[in-house]
């Protein structure tokens, strides 16, 4: 019984904390830090919104999809006005009066297909898939320069992986020089400063805004591709191929989905067992030892010695008692407490839940029931990190918990 009833007290828990941070059509990721709407973590918000309000999770997507540029890109913060002096940088400096100049992970049609498979009716549909089609173009004309069918990040914010290590070398022939002063909040908001990235970290983040302001918000002294948001995409293709054929929908997700996977082959490290970054402005391949390097082994019929490959690298570096870690724990670069370059977040966890079921599921429920809600976790110890109550760890509970009933 007392087991039960504390699973009871999770979900109840889990609900609350998606409540606490409802602005009624968006759901910020916490009030502690995150007081915008974040695209990644609307997504994912929309997914655990479905477990208690189906049409409140539609509102959360339609704002989504609502807020993109007339070229397709959905940005990857819409600011609140109201809240514009705890988070830096605002719109002021983005040079874009309500929101970013950048995107994020294409997830929105991964949730749109999560919420019609939860019961989800709307008489936009059509309307979304359109969107979404827009949404999935943009990739391929701005964010693949070299025509490879894969995507290019203009920032690493553009991630979702803001200072992952991956980032590290192609940062290092951006200036730290801006027109902006650096005026942090985040550092001011958390009990320690190590746990975010660095002011000169943030100094480079700065100098990249400004030079995509001052060039049509086109990237200049930053073009990376990434395998993860290229598996990422290429999930949502197939995720929009299956909604496009349920409601007679015409696109050629599928045929660019497969695009994506025969690249994405080319760029394997069978030495390292990892995917490859590609600095598009040095034309050089390199390798970091991220879990988003191995995202493409949730690619559907991958060579199988290339997954076995991958597979072994993503036991042997990355998993743990409390969840995947974001770098190779065997790395000197690791770092267990400081954002994207060493801690578990629920999020990139999720992604690899079908891998390791019940192996996740426990870590996911472990650090949830000892540390709460948290933005993210030490992966040498499960303490919570970041923020508190956070929007994603509570929606994808919820999801993780509902899927396995």
């Amino acid at each position: 019984m007392k087991k039960l009833f504390l699973m009871k007290n999770l979900i109840e828990s889990a609900k609350s904390v998606l409540k606490e941070n409802d602005r009624g059509k968006m759901t910020i990721p916490s009030s502690k830090l995150y007081p915008h709407m974040w695209a990644w973590d609307s997504v994912f918000a929309a997914m655990g919104w479905a477990h208690i309000d189906i049409k409140r999770a539609e509102a959360e997507l339609a704002y989504q999809l609502d807020s993109a540029w007339d070229n397709g890109m959905i940005p990857h913060i819409v600011f609140d006005k109201n809240h514009l002096k705890d988070y830096f940088p605002g719109p002021d400096i983005w040079g874009h009066g309500s929101s970013t100049t950048i995107t994020q992970p294409p997830v929105w049609a991964l949730g749109l297909d999560y919420l019609i498979d939860k019961g989800l009716q709307s008489d936009r549909m059509m309307e979304y898939l359109a969107q979404l089609e827009k949404t999935h173009l943009f990739f391929y004309k701005h964010r693949d320069p070299e025509h490879l069918n894969l995507v290019a990040i203009s920032h690493p914010w553009e991630s979702g992986m803001d200072n992952s290590p991956a980032w590290d070398e192609p940062l290092q022939s951006v200036s730290t020089e801006s027109r902006f002063e650096l005026n942090r909040v985040d550092v001011k908001k958390v009990e320690n400063p190590d746990e975010r990235p660095s002011d000169l970290e943030y100094k480079k983040y700065l100098r990249l805004v400004q030079d995509l302001r001052s060039n049509e918000f086109s990237p200049t002294e930053f073009l990376t591709y990434d395998p993860f948001m290229s598996t990422i995409l290429y999930l949502s293709e197939l995720a929009l191929d299956r909604m496009a054929k349920k409601y007679g929908f015409e696109t050629k997700a599928l045929q660019r989905a497969n695009l994506i996977k025969s690249s994405l082959m080319n760029f394997f490290d069978p030495q390292t067992g990892r995917f490859l970054y590609r600095d598009s402005l040095k034309k050089e391949n390199f390798t970091s030892p991220t879990l988003a390097s191995l995202f493409p082994v949730l690619i559907e019929e991958l060579d199988p010695q290339i997954r076995d490959r991958a597979l072994q690298t993503l036991k042997s570096e990355h998993l743990t008692e409390y969840g995947l870690t974001t770098f190779s724990k065997t790395d000197k670069k690791f770092d267990d407490v400081c954002y994207w370059r060493g801690p578990v977040w629920i999020n990139t966890n999720f992604f690899f839940w079908n891998l390791f079921p019940e192996e996740l599921y426990a870590s996911v429920k472990n650090l949830i029931t000892h540390h709460g809600f948290r933005e993210y976790y030490s992966p040498i110890d499960g303490s919570g990190l970041g923020a508190t109550n956070f929007s994603w760890t509570a929606a994808l509970f919820l999801v993780m918990n509902k899927e396995r009933l």
